[in-house]
């Protein structure tokens, strides 16, 4: 599976400048995975001082765990379902800013376990570097 831009944008409640996923390149029964390219720049909506923290990597792993919920399970209307992240835990960085990453991004989300209405992911965001961040979401999806 192959999504980009408005297709994205079709599954969050985000809009642009916020959706911070340039491409969805993976997406099955418990994994999603997105490409990120916009994370150098300038104008990046999470920069802070001038440059892009790890910490932004949660938001990233957020907006990839949403839109893995709703292809798994789509909404009943033409409106993205909207969800809450409700807990965040073990997060570890090995950089502390992004935007100094040359090459794209790559998150990946992995659903533990959930059901419609609710999951529990690990996350990583990576480059050509390696492993730049790990952590865990809970997300509580919106019912309807």
């Amino acid at each position: 599976m192959l999504l980009t831009g408005a297709e994205i944008a079709h599954y969050l409640p985000h809009q642009a400048p916020m959706i911070l996923l340039d491409h969805i390149i993976k997406a099955d029964e418990n994994t999603l995975m997105g490409r990120i390219e916009s994370h150098r720049a300038p104008s990046h909506p999470l920069r802070t001082r001038g440059s892009l923290p790890a910490i932004s990597a949660i938001e990233m792993a957020a907006q990839g765990c949403a839109i893995h919920g709703a292809l798994r399970s789509p909404s009943s209307s033409d409106d993205p379902r909207s969800g809450v992240l409700a807990m965040v835990k073990d997060i570890s960085w090995t950089h502390l800013n992004l935007d100094d990453v040359d090459s794209p991004l790559e998150i990946e989300v992995f659903r533990l376990h959930g059901d419609a209405y609710q999951a529990f992911y690990q996350f990583k965001l990576t480059a050509d570097t390696g492993l730049l961040v790990k952590g865990e979401l809970a997300v509580f999806f919106k019912r309807g």
